[in-house]
């Protein structure tokens, strides 16, 4: 983790450590007897503009964020509070918080 956070120069979340130490080991337990190699990569600057989810509210009538590990579909009708929407040229982002726009910086 020291490599890591100096070649992105500024503190990384808190939790990181553990964090990946519970991904690896789940990566680990997939995969138990094959050989995984982890590639990190620098994707290009991408511009991105961030709306309210009462924007998209307004224009839409409905605002939508990801739902992460579930079997039941891939998205779940929110009321956006505490989020924001990263729309970029291919790419709409809605479950963005200040968390993430801190660490992207």
């Amino acid at each position: 983790l020291e490599r890591w956070r100096a070649l992105v120069g500024r503190e990384l979340p808190p939790t990181l450590g553990g964090d990946l130490a519970a991904w690896l080991d789940s990566v680990r337990a997939e995969f138990p007897a094959d050989d995984v190699a982890l590639r990190f990569f620098l994707p290009p600057p991408e511009h991105r503009v961030l709306v309210t989810p009462r924007d998209v509210i307004e224009r839409l009538g409905v605002y939508y964020v990801r739902r992460f590990g579930s079997g039941g579909g891939f998205a779940s009708e929110s009321d956006g509070r505490g989020l924001v929407c990263a729309v970029a040229e291919r790419s709409c982002v809605p479950n963005y918080n200040l968390f993430n726009i801190r660490y992207e910086m």
